[in-house]
């Protein structure tokens, strides 16, 4: 019998109806709706201490090695902080100010920092120490000479001006290093007291790639005959020789913008996997045994050559350039420069301030490339991350690094770069430990009558590595709108698995808590906090 014409529509819903439950019960639909917790208010200078689970963004790392801090007048430095020997920190920012800061003046308790003095208009290009303790400072007009209690020595007008002025050192004769691209050239002068003496200059002129600031390296001779000094700008690394009479190139290298290096043990120079002899020639060139580019390189004072490759290894390569260790960073660390202290005791690199991986400090031995401690900055105003913005600097024992910090940010009334003084201790507790949701899957399955939802939250430390024994709460979401929480633990691969069975729809899963014993703490700004699905 031919149906009716209003039996028709009645029984093609049914089968589309059918067919559509179908479908959906073997297809799983998720939809992807990733949720980072929302970036802290204003958290402004000084550490920020302690703080349980429970979300407390504010203060969600208890930071030890994070001595103390200062906010500094620019909103970015790039140059090195240099040393003292009375412990006297000195420091330059883009906004040409010259800050000295004395340890004692660093108060642990506050993490407050409060600079002894500054000098406005003096450089922000570079900053050197001669052996009498004078300051040295520049820009593109100018070099600088200031006394230990901010009082002027004297000035040094380029010229011509320079083009970009890429930095001044001293080195260990007492001589003041500079280079003028387009403007004096690489240049010598003379601290005679109350006015400085060129020695000598010779051209450097401008060329592509950029490079705004680097700095200089000042080595011997070959077979000890007086020094020559070396840097890398305008598209090359070129190594001239101290002479008044004639200071003439020794060598040049059409290499990238990496800053050469010169070993104490022999005066050769070092770049990212290479070294050369005091008179250029190619000494040896490491290979990692992967091809790729090397970011950056470190001299230790028993000539060991370190460097870190593209794919976030750190090596340590002997004078003969041999490999003595490597060290996994993690790609992901982002990792462009590498330093070690004088006494060859321990190696800092930098990690993150991109991408959303907040700005660290992660600590080597020296000695074997065991990892010691790492520590994260805290996020600055506007919960913006930091960056590191500078090599690191070393107190005389090692015991202390300094580095400047900056902010991203086009926000002129917050500080935007900061000098920091970090605990280099590797025997303080690791307080930088903390617990971070970095994946959630969530599988549903149809049932005849319901649907069977299991979310999958996997715990990692700040370096990546799984937690087990760590407990996390976490709810789901219904259709309805109703809230059901559930708290489990992560086994031994650092994951934790929540479910529940309900009909379908849409339903959410959100991490509120994680905790595992004192040590560590919840840190929800850099964690993944909820997923969603759907299904029926």
């Amino acid at each position: 019998m031919n149906p009716t014409a209003n039996q028709v529509p009645t029984c093609q819903q049914t089968l589309l109806r059918g067919a559509v439950m179908a479908l959906l019960a073997l297809v799983v639909v998720l939809l992807a709706t990733a949720a980072f917790a929302k970036p802290p208010a204003d958290r402004g200078g000084g550490k920020k201490g302690g703080g349980g689970g429970g979300g407390d963004v504010d203060s969600y790392q208890e930071n030890v090695r994070l001595l103390c801090r200062a906010p500094l007048n620019g909103s970015y430095s790039r140059v090195r902080p240099a040393v003292a020997a009375d412990g006297t920190v000195y420091v330059v920012d883009n906004s040409d100010t010259l800050f000295a800061f004395s340890p004692a003046g660093c108060d642990s308790a506050s993490g407050a920092w409060t600079p002894d003095w500054t000098v406005p208009d003096a450089g922000g290009k570079g900053v050197a120490i001669g052996p009498d303790g004078t300051i040295y400072t520049g820009d593109e007009g100018a070099i600088k000479a200031f006394n230990p209690d901010r009082s002027t020595k004297w000035t040094f007008l380029q010229e011509p001006r320079a083009f970009i002025l890429v930095g001044i050192t001293v080195g260990p004769n007492g001589h003041i290093y500079g280079v003028a691209s387009s403007g004096m050239g690489v240049f010598s002068l003379d601290d005679q007291g109350t006015q400085a003496r060129l020695r000598w200059a010779t051209p450097e002129r401008y060329g592509r790639p950029i490079v705004s600031s680097s700095e200089i390296a000042v080595g011997p001779t070959a077979y000890g005959r007086g020094y020559q000094v070396g840097f890398t700008a305008n598209g090359h690394v070129r190594v001239v020789r101290d002479d008044e009479a004639n200071p003439e190139t020794v060598f040049t290298l059409g290499a990238g913008r990496i800053p050469p290096r010169v070993s104490p043990i022999d005066g050769s120079w070092h770049l990212a996997n290479t070294a050369y002899d005091p008179d250029g020639v190619l000494q040896w060139a490491f290979d990692s045994g992967v091809t790729e580019a090397f970011l950056t390189v470190a001299m230790g004072p028993d000539g060991t050559h370190y460097t870190i490759g593209q794919f976030g290894q750190a090596f340590a390569i002997d004078a003969a350039g041999s490999e003595r260790w490597r060290s996994d960073l993690g790609v992901e660390s982002g990792s462009q420069q590498i330093d070690v202290d004088a006494t060859n005791s321990i190696v800092i690199a930098d990690e993150g301030g991109a991408q959303g991986r907040p700005a660290a400090l992660r600590a080597l031995s020296a000695a074997g490339g065991r990892a010691l401690w790492r520590m994260e900055f805290p996020p600055e105003p506007l919960g913006r991350d930091q960056y590191v913005d500078t090599n690191a600097a070393f107190s005389a024992s090692g015991d202390t690094v300094y580095v400047v910090t900056a902010v991203a940010s086009s926000d002129r009334t917050l500080p935007r770069a900061f000098l920091n003084a970090v605990n280099t201790d590797p025997s303080l507790p690791n307080a930088s430990t903390v617990l971070r949701s970095r994946a959630i899957t969530i599988d549903a399955r149809a049932r005849r009558r319901s649907v069977n939802f299991t979310g999958v939250v996997t715990v990692m430390d700040e370096s990546r590595s799984t937690i087990s024994g760590a407990t996390v709460v976490a709810r789901w979401t219904l259709p309805d709108g109703s809230i059901v929480e559930q708290t489990v633990d992560t086994g031994g691969s650092g994951q934790a698995g929540f479910k529940i069975s309900g009909v379908g729809g849409l339903y959410k899963l959100t991490v509120t808590d994680i905790s595992k014993g004192d040590q560590y703490r919840f840190d929800p700004r850099h964690s993944l906090l909820s997923a969603s699905a759907v299904a029926f």
